[in-house]
């Protein structure tokens, strides 16, 4: 069962242009700069909020270590504040405790989002004008709680990733979206002046892009790769699993690799009709509403309901208590591939923060995926645990 990738059948190449307007229709703002990545966003930002007297960020460390790098990058002082477990999100009242007159920004990476705690962070700002709140959207393109907001975080920086492991991608390429029309053409401005997109970056992740896509075809990956990517996770050959997850592991920034202008390749799998968008995050929706009334009842997981939570459900994450490493072998020998977490905890004294990066599941719920299959892991997973 493969959930890392999942791809439409059909290719459609459009303008950037076009695909701005998707997205600015269907957020209803023209607030937008389209970038690279989704981390070159964060990088513009940071170059632009982080002063000499105001240099922290508050953020938590279960994150790419990509994003930590970039804080890093732009001389920034990072405060790590650990998350909540139970919403995935940074204990509140530590994040209180950390904010003073040199915090800059709050970053917030969605998980698991709950969303009377990201009402509970916006009451914080609120109350003290002198920090910003980006929020790390890079999973959750397509998330809308309303015509003015993503989230019920009322954040005044939104950025999304549109690599090839989003459910709409256009290969590489991020898009920023601004609260506050002057810092939009602040940003704009200062973006006219950065460097072009490499075209052998772009040749090197297409040739990436065909090679994966092979890969996930289901005859190809069943009979050849499933036995090659289980073996890789039994005997933990790290080396290869940079390559499969890099991302994952620490992975160094530079200016050079940051200054794009945008990523101009145009779309490949990004819908051409709001409703594309609309459909795929319902059934994303459901596929995670199933997963959770099947797992729900199961005392050996920490389990979310969607409808609580301020998540697209690209994947469905499940936290499990205990006996990982021996459950997900038992799924692997039942020929179940899953993805384990897609963040990282970069800093070991937060013990939430790494109890999830080493005890995640994430369940598929892309359109290939089927209520029979669900319900198959599902029951795999609860087998487990009634056996022991």
């Amino acid at each position: 069962m493969i959930s890392r990738f999942f791809f439409k059948n059909n290719l459609n190449f459009i303008s950037i242009k076009k695909k701005n307007n998707i997205i600015s229709k269907y957020y209803n703002s023209s607030n937008i700069l389209n970038y690279s990545l989704g981390r070159a966003c964060l990088y513009h930002i940071l170059k632009t909020e982080i002063k000499n007297h105001k240099n922290e960020i508050i953020t938590t460390p279960l994150t790419l270590p990509s994003i930590i790098n970039i804080i890093k990058l732009t001389k920034a002082k990072i405060k790590f504040v650990d998350i909540n477990l139970h919403t995935g999100l940074p204990i509140v009242s530590d994040l209180k405790k950390k904010i003073n007159s040199k915090t800059s920004l709050i970053l917030i990476t969605h998980l698991y989002s709950d969303k009377k705690t990201l009402m509970k962070i916006s009451s914080l700002k609120k109350r003290n004008s002198n920090f910003k709140i980006i929020e790390d959207v890079a999973i959750n393109f397509g998330l809308k709680k309303s015509n003015k907001k993503i989230t019920n975080l009322n954040a005044d920086y939104s950025f999304f990733s549109f690599n090839f492991m989003k459910n709409f991608h256009s290969i590489v390429g991020g898009a920023l979206l601004i609260k506050d029309r002057k810092f939009l053409n602040i940003l704009k401005k200062e973006q006219s002046e950065f460097k072009n997109f490499s075209n052998f970056l772009l040749f090197k992740l297409f040739f990436k892009y065909l090679i994966i896509n092979l890969i996930t075809q289901n005859i190809l990956f069943f009979f050849i790769f499933f036995y090659f990517f289980k073996y890789i996770e039994l005997k933990n050959i790290q080396f290869l699993k940079k390559k499969i997850y890099p991302g994952y592991f620490n992975e160094l920034n530079s200016k050079k690799l940051l200054y794009y202008k945008k990523n101009n390749l145009g779309q490949i799998f990004f819908p051409t009709k709001i409703l594309e968008i609309k459909n795929d995050i319902k059934e994303r929706l459901n596929k995670s509403e199933f997963f959770y009334k099947n797992l729900k009842s199961n005392k050996n997981l920490i389990v979310f309901n969607p409808k609580e939570v301020d998540s697209i459900n690209l994947e469905y994450l499940v936290i499990i208590k205990k006996n990982f490493k021996n459950l997900y072998n038992y799924l692997l020998n039942k020929k179940i591939y899953l993805r384990k977490h897609w963040y990282k905890n970069n800093n070991s004294k937060f013990k939430n923060s790494e109890f999830v990066a080493n005890n995640a599941l994430l369940l598929p719920t892309h359109n290939k995926i089927k209520e029979s299959e669900i319900n198959h892991i599902c029951e795999t997973i609860n087998n487990f645990y009634e056996a022991l």
